[in-house]
């Protein structure tokens, strides 16, 4: 029986290779969205603790100074919170980008391990076809000798 040798078998491994490097960059992007969505909520408890302590120091009396100095402060965590959000987007839509990008990898993959797979087939019911073949040409040998010899 003759080894199965699958003329493709590079590009198939190529395939599997694209398709771990696509489930990394997913991995990395998720790594990213997450760490954003983390900064994201810190800085929402920032805000909240700043208007929190703003209204506690405003009940017991303040100068003009403080209060601007807080309320820019205030201001100033609602850029970074803005640019934030931003950020945390712009990590979602790469996230899909490399999902997308791993399921046509994945695809392409399953392409060529189906084809492998077919091919493999196909050269089994050859070895098969001819391994009947043999048998029954011996088979018609022997009979045409017991046959003949009577």
């Amino acid at each position: 029986m003759a080894k199965f040798i699958y003329p493709f078998q590079r590009i198939l491994e190529l395939k599997e290779r694209e398709t771990e490097t696509a489930q990394y960059e997913v991995a990395k992007a998720l790594e990213r969205e997450n760490k954003s969505q983390e900064r994201l909520d810190a800085l929402y408890n920032k805000i909240e603790e700043a208007q929190n302590e703003l209204k506690e120091e405003q009940k017991h009396g303040m100068t003009a100074d403080d209060l601007k100095i807080r309320m820019n402060f205030i201001i100033q965590l609602q850029k970074q919170l803005t640019f934030e959000q931003y950020e945390l987007n712009s990590a979602k839509q790469n996230v899909n980008r490399k999902r997308d990008l791993l399921t046509d990898r994945v695809k392409e993959e399953k392409t060529w391990t189906m084809l492998k797979d077919k091919k493999r087939e196909e050269h089994l019911f050859a070895e098969n076809l001819a391994e009947q073949n043999v048998l029954d040409e011996m088979a018609t040998t022997r009979f045409f000798r017991t046959v003949t010899a009577r």
